[in-house]
């Protein structure tokens, strides 16, 4: 649990989760170093141009830490090819977790995905895409990525899990959604729905919620390993949850309160999303990607 005096470094702090995270943070009085590799468009308190590819450059950010917000990955497969965002990931990542524990931090906190039960497969090699899985997604759902993306959020968990269980750190793994600002063409309507956004269950979640997730972790008292399964089902404009669950979720309880159960989550840190009202515009076509 994470005290105002305490440093909080975020990684990926240019991108729109991370702008979202270091304000609230500061807001609330914390000490907070950002990086990225390229300045963000607004001021932080204290920002240090990194690549956290290069090892020398991650221990100059995270000298005196206590919390590392880990946002700085490859967002997606993108327009690079996928060997190069799996191995940057990677290598990002180990080179973050461990230094992380050289300087003595105790607590990483990593945007891992909802692709690991739902990413799109890689068409040019994958042969035997994983089967949907069982819904609700809960902590016994296990991960089946079928991209490079996600797979090296996989290999990235079992990395966390080893610095917690080897090295005493606590570590949190946050599958995250679609991120969004309410933009209505990120909704979905009626016939409209893609083989995606129902292996992902029509989730997303807003920036804003998400960087109140993070503050209520490092406000909260975890320890270990954790891995939190993250999204709302309110991607859809046609369906309440009961009409997703007759349309495409027949396996889903007739008391499941969400299609991504956040109980976990919920009991572990008190965090509870908003209810989003999407923007009134024409709405009609879905172009969301996932995070």
């Amino acid at each position: 649990m994470n005290s105002p005096s305490e440093q909080i470094v975020v990684t990926g702090a240019s991108g729109r989760l991370g702008l979202a995270v270091a304000h609230l943070l500061e807001g609330q009085s914390y000490r907070v170093v950002c990086t990225d590799i390229a300045p963000p468009p607004a001021s932080t308190a204290h920002f240090i141009t990194a690549d956290l590819r290069e090892y020398d450059q991650v221990q100059k950010v995270l000298s005196g830490c206590h919390t590392v917000i880990h946002l700085g990955n490859h967002p997606g497969l993108g327009a690079s090819n996928p060997q190069n965002v799996f191995n940057e990931n990677v290598t990002i990542n180990e080179n973050v977790f461990q230094c992380a524990t050289e300087v003595g931090a105790q607590h990483i906190i990593f945007a891992s995905t909802i692709q690991l039960f739902g990413s799109k497969p890689d068409l040019e090699t994958v042969v035997s895409p994983p089967q949907r899985p069982a819904f609700p997604i809960t902590d016994d759902t296990l991960p089946a990525p079928s991209n490079l993306y996600s797979l090296s959020k996989q290999v990235s968990e079992v990395m966390l899990k080893f610095y917690a269980e080897r090295c005493g750190m606590t570590t949190t793994a946050l599958r995250l959604p679609l991120l969004h600002h309410r933009e209505p063409h990120f909704a979905v309507t009626a016939g409209k729905e893609n083989e995606h956004d129902i292996f992902e269950g029509f989730t997303s979640l807003t920036y804003g919620d998400a960087a109140q997730l993070i503050l209520s972790i490092i406000t909260s008292h975890l320890s270990g390993f954790n891995a939190f399964n993250i999204g709302v089902s309110d991607r859809h404009l046609d369906y309440t949850l009961e009409g997703l669950a007759t349309a495409f979720y027949d396996e889903l309880p007739s008391d499941a309160g969400q299609i991504i159960d956040l109980g976990h989550v919920t009991s572990m840190t008190g965090w509870e999303p908003t209810k989003v009202e999407w923007q009134e515009e024409s709405i009609r076509e879905p172009k969301g990607t996932s995070s």
